[in-house]
């Protein structure tokens, strides 16, 4: 099934960063808060009018990410408005 994003959304795929090796010991239900994440482009709506690529990496807001779960599987789309830059290689 494919996902067409609609109403200046982006379909993003997060980027999981790997976890520091050295271990402190927490609370279980412990999640440390990172209020920027990075996220590859799948797919923007035709309305979008950020000037960004399919595949292109961006630095967005993590809390405003909408996980959408079709059929088992998880998307997820982001407005526009909480794309923060379009990182260049």
């Amino acid at each position: 099934m494919r996902v067409y994003p609609c109403n200046r959304r982006f379909l993003i795929k997060p980027v999981v960063e790997e976890e520091d090796k050295n271990q402190i010991l927490v609370p279980e239900d412990y999640k440390p808060k990172q209020l920027h994440g990075l996220a590859m482009i799948l797919g923007k709506s035709k309305d979008a009018t950020i000037d960004a690529k399919l595949g292109e990496t961006i630095v967005y807001e993590q809390n405003m990410v909408e996980e959408v779960s079709i059929k088992g599987e998880t998307n997820y789309l982001l407005l526009e408005n909480y794309i923060l830059c379009v990182l260049e290689e």
